[in-house]
Protein backbone atom coordinates (compact mmCIF):
# COMPACT_ATOMS: atom_id res chain seq x y z
CA UNK A 1 0.00 0.00 0.00
CA UNK A 2 1.11 3.57 -0.89
CA UNK A 3 1.52 6.55 1.41
CA UNK A 4 -0.97 8.85 0.58
CA UNK A 5 0.51 11.80 -1.90
CA UNK A 6 0.72 15.25 0.30
CA UNK A 7 -0.31 17.98 -3.00
CA UNK A 8 1.22 21.26 -2.89
CA UNK A 9 -0.67 23.15 -1.12
CA UNK A 10 -2.03 20.94 1.26
CA UNK A 11 -0.88 20.15 4.56
CA UNK A 12 -2.05 17.06 6.56
CA UNK A 13 -2.86 16.94 10.34
CA UNK A 14 0.90 15.47 10.88
CA UNK A 15 2.59 18.10 9.41
CA UNK A 16 0.24 21.23 10.93
CA UNK A 17 1.19 19.55 14.36
CA UNK A 18 4.86 19.31 13.72
CA UNK A 19 5.13 22.89 12.63
CA UNK A 20 3.50 23.60 15.90
CA UNK A 21 5.95 21.52 17.67
CA UNK A 22 8.88 23.02 16.06
CA UNK A 23 7.02 26.82 16.99
CA UNK A 24 6.58 25.66 20.19
CA UNK A 25 9.78 24.39 20.17
CA UNK A 26 11.74 27.46 18.48
CA UNK A 27 9.75 29.57 21.27
CA UNK A 28 11.10 27.57 24.20
CA UNK A 29 14.86 28.11 22.94
CA UNK A 30 14.44 31.71 22.39
CA UNK A 31 13.29 31.83 26.11
CA UNK A 32 16.15 29.89 27.07
CA UNK A 33 18.59 32.35 24.86
CA UNK A 34 17.03 35.28 26.70
CA UNK A 35 17.31 33.64 29.76
CA UNK A 36 20.82 32.69 28.98
CA UNK A 37 21.78 36.77 28.11
CA UNK A 38 19.97 37.64 31.29
CA UNK A 39 22.73 35.02 33.15
CA UNK A 40 25.44 35.74 31.45
CA UNK A 41 24.78 39.81 32.00
CA UNK A 42 24.45 39.28 35.82
CA UNK A 43 27.03 36.99 35.80
CA UNK A 44 29.59 39.69 33.93
CA UNK A 45 27.85 42.87 36.25
CA UNK A 46 29.07 40.60 39.04
CA UNK A 47 32.25 39.63 38.12
CA UNK A 48 32.44 43.44 37.30
CA UNK A 49 31.25 44.22 40.95
CA UNK A 50 34.12 41.82 42.80
CA UNK A 51 36.58 43.27 40.31
CA UNK A 52 35.86 46.92 41.85
CA UNK A 53 35.70 45.32 44.97
CA UNK A 54 38.97 43.51 44.81
CA UNK A 55 40.97 46.68 44.05
CA UNK A 56 39.13 48.32 46.24
CA UNK A 57 40.39 45.99 49.10
CA UNK A 58 43.62 46.29 46.76
CA UNK A 59 43.48 50.23 47.41
CA UNK A 60 42.64 50.33 51.04
CA UNK A 61 45.45 47.70 51.85
CA UNK A 62 47.66 49.79 49.74
CA UNK A 63 46.98 53.11 51.79
CA UNK A 64 46.80 50.86 55.06
CA UNK A 65 50.23 50.04 54.63
CA UNK A 66 51.79 53.46 53.59
CA UNK A 67 50.23 55.27 56.43
CA UNK A 68 51.58 52.62 58.57
CA UNK A 69 54.96 53.51 56.92
CA UNK A 70 54.49 57.44 57.44
CA UNK A 71 53.78 56.61 61.19
CA UNK A 72 56.93 54.53 61.51
CA UNK A 73 58.88 57.47 59.77
CA UNK A 74 56.82 59.97 61.42
CA UNK A 75 57.69 58.35 64.88
CA UNK A 76 61.56 58.13 63.75
CA UNK A 77 61.62 62.19 63.02
CA UNK A 78 59.98 62.95 66.19
CA UNK A 79 62.66 60.93 68.04
CA UNK A 80 65.20 62.95 66.27
CA UNK A 81 63.26 66.59 66.80
CA UNK A 82 63.49 65.27 70.70
CA UNK A 83 67.01 64.57 70.13
CA UNK A 84 67.62 67.80 68.51
CA UNK A 85 65.74 69.83 70.85
CA UNK A 86 67.29 68.19 74.06
CA UNK A 87 70.85 68.91 72.32
CA UNK A 88 69.93 72.23 71.64
CA UNK A 89 69.02 72.89 74.96
CA UNK A 90 72.31 71.29 76.42
CA UNK A 91 74.55 73.57 74.14
CA UNK A 92 72.07 76.83 75.06
CA UNK A 93 72.69 75.81 79.07
CA UNK A 94 76.54 75.29 77.82
CA UNK A 95 76.38 78.70 76.31
CA UNK A 96 74.96 80.43 79.16
CA UNK A 97 77.69 78.90 81.44
CA UNK A 98 80.88 79.83 78.95
CA UNK A 99 79.05 83.91 79.49
CA UNK A 100 78.86 83.28 83.29
CA UNK A 101 82.14 82.18 83.31
CA UNK A 102 83.32 85.28 81.20
CA UNK A 103 81.31 88.04 83.34
CA UNK A 104 82.97 86.08 86.04
CA UNK A 105 86.33 87.03 84.93
CA UNK A 106 85.66 90.21 83.95
CA UNK A 107 84.19 90.84 87.41
CA UNK A 108 87.39 89.21 88.93
CA UNK A 109 89.15 91.47 86.67
CA UNK A 110 87.75 94.87 87.64
CA UNK A 111 87.78 93.59 91.63
CA UNK A 112 91.29 93.29 91.21
CA UNK A 113 92.02 96.62 89.26
CA UNK A 114 90.03 98.38 92.03
CA UNK A 115 92.16 96.20 95.06
CA UNK A 116 95.16 97.35 92.92
CA UNK A 117 93.68 101.08 93.27
CA UNK A 118 93.76 100.99 89.39
CA UNK A 119 90.03 101.47 88.77
CA UNK A 120 91.27 103.52 85.51
CA UNK A 121 93.44 103.17 82.85
CA UNK A 122 94.84 106.53 83.79
CA UNK A 123 95.89 105.58 87.21
CA UNK A 124 97.45 102.26 85.23
CA UNK A 125 99.49 104.17 82.51
CA UNK A 126 100.64 106.82 84.69
CA UNK A 127 101.85 104.28 87.39
CA UNK A 128 103.80 102.63 84.92
CA UNK A 129 107.45 102.99 85.04
CA UNK A 130 108.44 103.93 81.92
CA UNK A 131 106.61 104.78 78.21
CA UNK A 132 106.61 100.89 76.77
CA UNK A 133 105.24 99.90 80.33
CA UNK A 134 102.48 102.61 79.95
CA UNK A 135 101.87 101.54 76.14
CA UNK A 136 102.17 97.60 76.86
CA UNK A 137 98.92 98.25 79.58
CA UNK A 138 97.40 100.77 77.40
CA UNK A 139 97.46 98.12 74.65
CA UNK A 140 97.24 94.96 77.12
CA UNK A 141 94.09 96.39 78.66
CA UNK A 142 92.08 97.55 75.45
CA UNK A 143 92.62 93.91 73.99
CA UNK A 144 91.65 92.13 76.95
CA UNK A 145 88.44 94.40 77.03
CA UNK A 146 87.85 94.08 73.32
CA UNK A 147 88.21 90.07 73.44
CA UNK A 148 85.65 90.14 76.34
CA UNK A 149 83.48 92.07 74.17
CA UNK A 150 84.15 89.92 71.04
CA UNK A 151 83.52 86.94 73.82
CA UNK A 152 80.61 87.77 75.43
CA UNK A 153 78.75 89.15 71.49
CA UNK A 154 79.85 85.58 70.13
CA UNK A 155 78.38 83.83 72.77
CA UNK A 156 75.10 85.37 72.73
CA UNK A 157 74.59 85.50 69.19
CA UNK A 158 75.77 81.50 69.35
CA UNK A 159 72.46 81.57 72.43
CA UNK A 160 70.30 83.29 70.69
CA UNK A 161 70.70 81.06 67.15
CA UNK A 162 70.96 78.07 69.13
CA UNK A 163 67.55 79.04 70.85
CA UNK A 164 66.13 80.02 67.19
CA UNK A 165 66.73 76.74 66.03
CA UNK A 166 64.96 75.30 69.53
CA UNK A 167 62.31 76.99 68.78
CA UNK A 168 61.94 75.54 65.08
CA UNK A 169 62.65 72.42 66.27
CA UNK A 170 59.70 72.91 68.66
CA UNK A 171 57.13 74.04 66.37
CA UNK A 172 58.39 70.86 64.06
CA UNK A 173 57.56 68.79 66.37
CA UNK A 174 53.93 69.88 67.31
CA UNK A 175 53.40 69.82 63.60
CA UNK A 176 54.74 65.98 63.14
CA UNK A 177 52.99 65.25 66.38
CA UNK A 178 49.42 66.72 64.99
CA UNK A 179 50.04 64.41 61.79
CA UNK A 180 51.18 61.44 63.84
CA UNK A 181 47.76 61.99 65.59
CA UNK A 182 46.05 62.18 62.47
CA UNK A 183 47.62 59.12 61.10
CA UNK A 184 47.43 56.96 64.12
CA UNK A 185 43.76 57.47 64.59
CA UNK A 186 42.94 57.37 60.43
CA UNK A 187 44.59 53.81 60.66
CA UNK A 188 41.61 51.95 62.40
CA UNK A 189 39.37 53.39 60.40
CA UNK A 190 40.94 52.12 57.05
CA UNK A 191 40.80 48.65 58.70
CA UNK A 192 37.24 49.11 59.95
CA UNK A 193 36.44 49.97 56.23
CA UNK A 194 38.25 46.35 55.25
CA UNK A 195 36.05 44.55 57.64
CA UNK A 196 32.64 44.40 55.61
CA UNK A 197 34.57 43.20 52.31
Amino acid sequence: MCAPLILFGQSSPDLVQLDKQIKSKQGELGKLREEIKLYESRVAKKARAEANELNRLYELEERISLTSRLITALAGELQQLDQGISLARLLIRSQENEIATLQQKLADRFVHIYKQRRASMLELILTSKNWNQATYRSKYLKVAADYDRYLTKKVKAEIARLETRRQQLARSRVLKTNLLEEKESALPSLGGTLSWT
